[in-house]
């Protein structure tokens, strides 16, 4: 129906309680009207009194009275000049002030929507509209006003602008059409999850035993194992889960076993599904776990003229430091094969053999073009660091974009190719890298700690190739980072092997806390204590969850904010969603962009408007020189950062480290963090259960098997 905005009874981020009034009243229920109002309830509502609505919904009973639940709330096309205007700046479409909407109706006039639609280039012309920009009004425009039945169709399952725009992409102009008919057709669309899709067709009341559908559910079993670090299954298990998935709820099974193995054998004739020994893959994992067992068997069967390089060993120890037997030895291997790997914990010389390898390699080989890498920003910038020699994440070393994979990626022309931190390489992104090696080139070294947490992504890359028996391997096993004497290392040792007898001093505590309240409370009054000690870039709070329970990362980083950076009336604040940046916060990047990586930490040094009004936020990251401003939408891919998981901590180090209680795994990454002190808060009875409990389930892959 169309209804008119009235005013706002209450507001919290996109969520909005709002009166409208009604162009027909007759359309509304009996006692649903109060003083010619009703009220409306739902997201992303404009505010706007010069702005008719086509608001869809359901009718829900209150201890208010009557309401509407509004599903869609679609703005129709104004005519007036004041009437465009308040359209354009309602925030109906992104980036657009009052300012900018009165430029744009000076210049186009009663034209500017049909300019919009056909000639939107046009648009560049007006001050303060550039590329980007113009790009995310025409996708919300084209979303509104240009499929407007699928919106209606699909908004009250919550499906977004985005994956609206990727339906009429693969679809076109019969894209409401087609999802009418078969909704099950939106599996064939990335980002469409079974649940999702299977509550639409539910709805529409589609058979039950579509083969689309159990397509769906078996590529939602093998994507729920991804999510959980496997890159395969059983075939049986994964028959038997999509099998319950599809008919859970039911009285009788709609869908028999045998319509799941028809469609299992379906999709591997379509290559959709993989596999090989009993195991069933995605197609993509399977052909980046082949591909790279097959990369890594070419580079162990090239032969390599084998140096003694023993001389110059002695040479380097001379102008720097001694080496212990296994620091050379790391050293000898590289030069004596194609491919090799040192592993070792924290702290225990991986960087110093590096130095030396670099230092030696330039004697042996004068014009040899290495290329050093890293999973993240930050562990690019600690090898740079450590080596003295430019760093580059994998990412950007091999210009990795979104669409990248095996069968698109470039060649590198480099002599040797060194990797660190492994261990956070999952297998998509080691493949590529394999991908971009040519062994009858390059020498390849990978370097990591085969007991840290493995990647977030699925595969345990490090460990399989590690375990496989082919590749030469150095352990190393002497700690040298925090110094003689340390108690760190001897911990994580300790925790590592399942010995809870851990030690403590000042500079690994214990605080005993029973409850969850109390861990809070004492984590949060020593975090701020050690940032007045030593400052806020040499703590941090590492917590094994982003947001569950109490004792996580959201929950640490909102009251610390109010700790550590409270507002003030000389403190500009930004606003995005629910969270709050202010001028001083240190916050951390959770998406490779151009100019900043995934996982790097800094300090917003300045919130300020431009000449449209809109908010700008300047970041000062770690290890960069200029500062990298970001508008509301950029700020969606920017955290709080006083507490990170521990995921998220691999290739970091900070002085203090402090962390609620966690899981052996977790716990040796955690502690592994810190250069000079620990603190963990939690129950004494904990850390005997989580050490001596070793609860790092293994990863379904067949890499080292294959190598």
């Amino acid at each position: 129906m169309l209804a008119t905005y009235n005013k706002t009874i209450f507001e919290n981020g996109d969520f909005s309680v709002c009166t409208f009034i009604p162009d027909n009243e007759s359309e509304l229920p009996e006692n649903a009207l109060k003083y010619g109002t009703f009220v409306g309830i739902g997201n992303n509502i404009p505010h706007s009194n010069d702005i008719q609505l086509m608001i869809e919904g359901e009718w829900k009973s209150t201890k208010y009275g009557l309401q509407m639940e509004i599903s869609s709330c679609i703005s129709v096309l104004p005519k007036t000049e004041e009437g465009i205007i308040e359209f354009l700046s309602s925030g109906v479409l992104p980036h657009i002030k009052r300012k900018m909407a009165v430029r744009l109706y000076n210049a186009f006039g009663e034209q500017v929507f049909s300019i919009l639609e056909n000639n939107p280039d046009e648009w560049l012309k007006v001050r303060g509209i550039t590329k980007k920009k113009l790009e995310k009004i025409k996708e919300a425009y084209t979303v509104n006003y240009g499929y407007q039945d699928l919106v209606m169709l699909l908004a009250p399952f919550g499906i977004s602008v985005n994956k609206i725009k990727k339906i009429v992409d693969k679809f076109g102009a019969e894209a409401c059409e087609k999802v009418s008919e078969n909704p099950y057709l939106l599996f064939t669309i990335k980002g469409f999850g079974f649940k999702t899709v299977d509550e639409i067709a539910g709805k529409m009341n589609t058979p039950k035993n579509d083969p689309l559908r159990i397509r769906g559910a078996l590529e939602y079993v093998l994507a729920e194992a991804e999510k959980n670090g496997h890159l395969c299954l059983e075939q049986e298990i994964l028959r038997q889960q999509a099998y319950e998935m599809l008919n859970e709820g039911m009285e009788m099974p709609v869908v028999t076993i045998n319509d799941v193995t028809n469609v299992i054998i379906q999709m591997a004739q379509d290559k959709i599904l993989k596999g090989d020994n009993g195991m069933a893959y995605l197609a993509s994992n399977y052909d980046n776990e082949v591909y790279s067992a097959k990369k890594i068997r070419q580079f162990l069967n090239t032969p390599q003229s084998r140096i003694d390089v023993s001389d110059k060993i002695v040479k380097f120890e001379r102008q720097n430091f001694p080496l212990a037997d296994r620091q050379k030895e790391a050293i000898k291997q590289f030069f004596n094969n194609r491919f090799s790997i040192i592993t070792g914990g924290p702290g225990t010389g991986k960087s110093t053999v590096l130095k030396a390898i670099l230092e030696i390699n330039a004697q042996v080989y004068e014009k040899s073009e290495v290329l050093l890498l890293a999973p993240t920003g930050k562990a690019a910038r600690r090898m740079a660091q450590a080596t003295g020699k430019e760093a580059y994440t994998i990412h950007s070393g091999l210009h990795i974009m979104e669409d990248t994979d095996i069968s698109s990626t470039k060649n590198l022309e480099f002599d040797t190719v060194i990797v660190d931190e492994v261990s956070m390489c999952d297998m998509k992104i080691f493949s590529i890298l394999m991908s971009a090696l040519n062994p009858d080139k390059t020498t390849l070294l990978l370097v990591g700690d085969s007991d840290q947490l493995p990647s977030v992504g699925a595969g345990n890359v490090l460990n399989e190739l590690i375990s496989c028996g082919k590749i030469p391997v150095t352990r190393l096993n002497l700690v040298y980072r925090q110094g003689a004497g340390s108690i760190i290392p001897q911990n994580a040792e300790f925790i590592n092997n399942g010995n809870s007898r851990l030690l403590y001093n000042s500079e690994f505590q214990f605080i005993n806390a029973d409850e969850q309240d109390s861990c809070f409370e004492l984590v949060v009054e020593k975090y701020v204590h050690a940032v007045k000690t030593i400052g806020i870039e040499n703590v941090c709070i590492l917590c094994p969850m982003k947001s569950k329970g109490l004792n996580c990362v959201n929950e640490y980083n909102k009251v610390i904010q109010q700790k550590i950076n409270p507002p003030a009336p000389d403190k500009p604040e930004m606003k995005v969603k629910t969270t709050v940046f202010r001028q001083g916060d240190k916050v951390m990047q959770t998406k490779n962009n151009e100019f900043v990586s995934n996982g790097e930490t800094g300090i917003i040094v300045s919130i300020e408007k431009d000449e449209d009004e809109e908010l700008l936020c300047g970041i000062k990251f770690d290890g960069k020189h200029d500062t990298i401003w970001y508008d509301i939408e950029d700020m969606s891919n920017i955290t709080l950062a006083y507490s990170i998981t521990i995921h998220k901590s691999q290739g970091s180090e900070y002085k203090t480290v402090i962390m609620p209680m966690m899981k052996r795994n977790l716990l040796y990454t955690a502690v592994t963090r810190a250069k000079s002190n620990v603190v963990i808060v939690g129950q004494k009875q904990a850390i005997f259960i989580a050490v001596n409990k070793n609860e790092t389930d293994k990863r379904n892959t067949q890499l080292g098997l294959r190598i």
